[in-house]
Formats: C-alpha cells, sequence, structure tokens
C-alpha cells in the first residue's frame, strides 16, 4: 500500500490495485469516520473517476472539504447530498437549485435539521433575500422555533413545520435553509 502523506498517516493503495468505486467510497467513508479528511477527500475523488454518478462519494467529499475549511469547494458536493445520508428531501417538484432567477417569486425555505442546525442557517435569510431579490420568503421552522424566528430580517412570513412534509402555504419554488450557504458561496471567512 502506498502512502497517502495525508493527515492522521493513513494510506491509500495505488490506483492499480483494482478497487472499483464502490470500494473507494467505503474507504473514503471509513478515513472520514475516523477523522483522516484529506484521505477521505483523496479517495472520494477515485470513487467518483471511476463512478462520477456515485452520489454518496461526492456527497462524502463534500463533508470532509468542509471540515478541511475548504467550503467554496465543497458547497457543490454538499448539495449533492440532498436524499441521502442526513440530508433530508422534500416530495415537492419545484425544488431550487440556486442558479435559476428567483426575482419576484415566492420562495419557501425550509429547516433540514435538528434545532441547532435550522438557528444557525437562519443568519443566511436575509443575505439570500438580498442576493436573489425573491418577492416573498416563507420560512419554515420547527414549533419550537416559529416565535424566535418571527423577527428574522429577510422573512416575510414564518411557519411552523407540519407533519409528512406537506406545505403552509403556497410557493413558486423551495429549498432547504441547509442550502444557503451552498447558493451564497459561504466560506469560512464570512462567518
Amino acid at each position: 500500500m502506498g502512502d497517502a502523506g495525508g493527515e492522521g498517516g493513513g494510506t491509500v493503495p495505488p490506483e492499480g490495485d483494482g478497487l472499483n468505486a464502490l470500494a473507494w467510497f467505503r474507504r473514503s467513508a471509513l478515513h472520514a469516520a475516523n477523522g483522516r479528511d484529506a484521505d477521505a477527500v483523496r479517495c472520494a475523488d477515485r470513487a467518483l473517476s471511476l463512478d462520477p454518478s456515485l452520489r454518496a462519494a461526492r456527497w462524502n467529499r463534500g463533508v470532509c472539504l468542509l471540515r478541511l475549511g475548504r467550503w467554496r469547494e465543497a458547497w457543490p458536493d454538499w448539495e449533492s447530498g440532498i436524499g441521502i445520508g442526513a440530508r433530508e428531501q422534500r416530495p415537492w417538484p419545484q425544488r431550487w437549485g440556486g442558479v435559476s432567477s428567483v426575482v419576484g417569486k415566492r420562495v419557501y425555505l425550509w429547516g433540514e435539521q435538528g434545532l441547532g442546525d435550522t438557528i444557525m442557517c437562519l443568519r443566511f435569510v436575509a443575505p439570500f433575500r438580498e442576493r436573489f431579490r425573491p418577492g416573498r420568503v416563507i420560512v419554515e421552522v420547527q414549533p419550537s422555533l416559529v416565535r424566535i424566528a418571527q423577527g428574522l430580517a429577510g422573512a416575510d412570513e414564518v411557519v411552523c413545520k407540519r407533519a409528512r412534509h406537506e406545505p403552509a402555504t403556497a410557493f413558486d419554488v423551495h429549498a432547504s435553509l441547509y442550502s444557503l450557504p451552498a447558493f451564497l458561496g459561504v466560506s469560512p471567512e464570512d462567518v
């Protein structure tokens, strides 16, 4: 096995060892679980070179790049993780991926993770409004956060999360609050 030269003294086998994309992904996940993020990124890169459609490897790479402080590089991979891992997905067809215009549209932003993660991501609502100029911003949060979020700069309406992912009001497009840092291109220097 060859030396990866990465953090934690992990090793990455030479490229010609016959491992397939799934095996490289599993190796990447193992390195990530052991805090060897640089080695995990190299293994995920190898997995993706063999199978670019392996979303789990792309998401794992994004998580590790975030932990390495390489946020701008990480965001596209992080976004690919919606619906896998810890990233939640809503069954609504109008998902906004951050590339098309939302000027004048009703945008429904929903809390994807736990309370702390929702609170952390609420700070990006005002910069989102300023940059993308939506017509109306509706923010969905967990019941215990409704009163806290009601004074939120950038939000026109705060609604309570419902069971079975039913939207609380009509909208044109939706996105996770957790996607806002990616859409805004947030880096460690920004926070």
